[in-house]
């Protein structure tokens, strides 16, 4: 196996993807928003962040479980499918595409079953009436995620924590918390917000749909990709002052290897 050293090549590999679900989304079409630091990364960077290494993207919940149908049926070689249903890496009702071609490893999973190649994150976006409607939602998932958590990465309380969550959570299945969150909020069919439940920001992804709509096109290292309406709004509740550039020491990949298959 031949590893994927430089941020060019897995960028190109990510990209890729990228179109092929940009195509399939225009085709049929369901539309899509770029989410968080794919999102900042367009209007910071011009396109991916140079030390990001994946993308993110946001699919409104009534088109959801069209856009799994559409992707199974037409995403072309080499890249597949994955959700919670079919891969033990899996915490969240997502959707990863990824190069089947390619495996990684991911900071966190070493005990995962499952070498997802690099891929891309596709989100659902939830209708939301009111705030309080998901606030007992964040620390449901936050217990969820401590189910492949390596304990090997944690020391004292922390450690602690970790063993006990995994132990009262056990006897869970790993698909119930986030299906039952899914459907919960799937018979919502309009709202003043959209959440990215599943998403890494908690409550700051509860957000006012005047930011999202109407989306606009934005040019992504050479791709056409749609995004929110209001990136500021958007990027500044997300990230405050979000032009700011992190310092150097928190500019790293999230990823411990990626390689080719052959």
């Amino acid at each position: 196996m031949r590893q994927i050293e430089s941020a060019e090549e897995l960028h190109g590999i990510l990209l890729g993807i990228g179109r092929a679900f940009d195509d399939l989304c225009r085709k049929h079409n369901i539309p899509y928003y770029m989410l968080g630091g794919t999102m900042l990364g367009a209007v910071r960077h011009g396109g991916i962040i140079p030390w990001d290494d994946d993308l993110d993207f946001g699919v409104p919940r009534e088109f959801f479980d069209r856009l799994k149908q559409v992707l199974s049926d037409e995403l072309p070689d080499p890249y597949r499918v994955v959700t919670l249903e079919k891969s033990d890496s899996m915490l969240n009702d997502i959707i990863k595409i990824e190069d089947s071609r390619t495996e990684m490893d991911e900071i966190y999973k070493e005990n995962s079953k499952d070498h997802i190649g690099v891929n891309i994150d596709i989100f659902p976006l939830d209708h939301i009436r009111d705030l309080s409607e998901v606030k007992r939602v964040f620390p449901l998932l936050r217990f969820n995620n401590y189910r492949v958590l390596s304990l090997k990465q944690r020391e004292g309380i922390k450690l602690l924590a970790a063993i006990a969550v995994k132990v009262a959570f056990f006897w869970l299945g790993r698909q119930t918390i986030p299906k039952y969150i899914s459907k919960k909020f799937s018979s919502n069919t309009d709202g003043k917000y959209y959440a990215n439940l599943f998403g890494a920001w908690g409550i700051k992804e509860v957000v006012d749909k005047q930011f999202f709509l109407p989306g606009r096109v934005y040019d992504f290292n050479g791709l056409q990709l749609e995004g929110v309406g209001n990136p500021d709004a958007y990027l500044s509740q997300l990230y405050g002052d979000y032009m700011k550039l992190p310092s150097e020491g928190k500019r790293h990949f999230h990823i411990t290897g990626c390689r080719w298959k052959s």
